[in-house]
């Protein structure tokens, strides 16, 4: 109970800071590259939609198939919606921020609503399902893990784009997730596979150097703050 009510507070305040936070020079570089055809896809371990206010589809796919995939995808969710564990429903989490702020999760109103139904034609009661953060904590299975394999190898193929990525940058990360891992693995060898021009083809941007497991996926290290990097890059 302790650890639920300090997560509760702690996405509360997270999501109130997200709310009042304005994009980053990083985050209004990638929209610059975007609106001029250069990018093809952004994944991102963070959960604070700063993408969105830049300007760039944010989301999280829920299926094979959807007509337009959001340029950029929030790897581990986001704190825009919270989702019921029984009935699925996913509110927008402002909706709930008062009870959050108290160290309790939510009641989910849709299931609210059916039990109220349930009531009045006099059916057996059922207790509600519960509101949870819509994000992926370190270690749980992710929800759509599946789908979010299935765009990483057709952005890696290039099958959702008229080109192929030739360049692949990876800024700001520990590169510790499993699942991280595996993505940069397997962009590396399509941005390697491309023959054309020479250079190089995959920049890893971090104040601290890759690991030596690392030196045959990064053709080189970019030494220094991303912001610094992304206010050099747009001018």
């Amino acid at each position: 109970p302790l650890k639920a009510a300090s997560l509760c507070k702690t996405l509360a305040e997270l999501h109130q800071k997200c709310s009042q936070a304005p994009p980053t020079p990083f985050h209004l570089a990638l929209k610059m590259l975007d609106e001029k055809d250069g990018l093809c896809r952004v994944y991102t371990q963070n959960i604070d939609q700063l993408e969105l206010k830049a300007g760039l589809s944010c989301g999280v796919p829920q299926t094979h198939h959807i007509k337009e995939t959001p340029r950029c995808i929030p790897l581990h969710g986001t704190l825009e919606t919270l989702a019921c564990i029984k009935c699925c429903h996913q509110p927008q989490l402002h909706s709930h921020i008062l009870t959050l702020t108290t160290g309790c999760l939510p009641l989910c109103p849709a299931c609210q609503q059916i039990e109220y139904q349930h009531q009045i034609m006099h059916k057996h009661p059922h207790a509600p399902g519960i509101l949870i953060p819509n994000i992926v904590l370190y270690g749980q299975t992710h929800p759509v893990g599946d789908y979010l394999e299935h765009y990483i190898t057709s952005d890696a193929n290039g099958s959702r784009h008229r080109v192929k990525a030739d360049v692949l940058l990876v800024a700001g990360t520990s590169l510790k997730i499993p699942g991280v891992i595996a993505a940069v693995h397997e962009f590396a060898r399509a941005v390697h596979a491309q023959n054309s021009g020479g250079g190089y083809r995959s920049i890893y941007l971090d104040q601290k150097p890759p690991s030596s497991k690392w030196n045959d996926i990064f053709d080189a290290w970019v030494s220094g703050d991303i912001q610094i990097f992304a206010q050099h890059l747009i001018r």
